[in-house]
């Protein structure tokens, strides 16, 4: 597996590289350690740019001091997958990534369904019965959150 690190401050990166570079895992990258106080961008707002785009997804762990409940729900809701106020302990990171990894080799069902609704996961259809439905990308993607929150 290979993992971004994305931290602006030059000791703590040096130090998260090495340590998922020593757990055997490279830089970059299928999860991302994502810090919330970068210089020029807000981590909230790249985890929102990313999750915004098509395309597959890297997992999300927000690396952050920001520590309050509010943070860590607009967090998750931007689309973090995962969320670790600093300072941390080394093991619970490397918990916390095996765990974020293990989920998502998980493979995903290909379609969701809902009585009669079906949709493609991979973006390109859905039906109700027997008709297509033409649905915009957002539509698609709102959709799917719905049926994988019905789960």
């Amino acid at each position: 597996m290979k993992l971004l690190v994305v931290e602006d401050d030059p000791v703590i990166r040096g130090s998260l590289r090495k340590m998922v570079e020593a757990w055997g895992y490279a830089c970059p990258y299928d999860l991302l350690l994502l810090d919330l106080n970068l210089p020029g961008l807000d981590g909230m707002a790249l985890c929102r740019r990313i999750r915004d785009r098509g395309g597959p997804q890297p997992l999300i762990l927000m690396l952050t001091a920001r520590d309050t409940n509010a943070d860590r729900v607009t967090g998750l809701d931007q689309g973090a997958d995962d969320y670790l106020v600093k300072p941390f302990d080394p093991d619970v990171l490397r918990a916390q990534v095996k765990a974020l990894l293990r989920r998502a080799a998980r493979p995903m069902a290909r379609v969701l369904s809902w009585g009669d609704l079906e949709l493609d996961r991979d973006g390109h259809g859905a039906r109700f019965r027997d008709g297509e439905l033409h649905l915009t990308a957002i539509e698609h993607r709102l959709l799917e959150a719905l049926l994988r929150a019905a789960r």
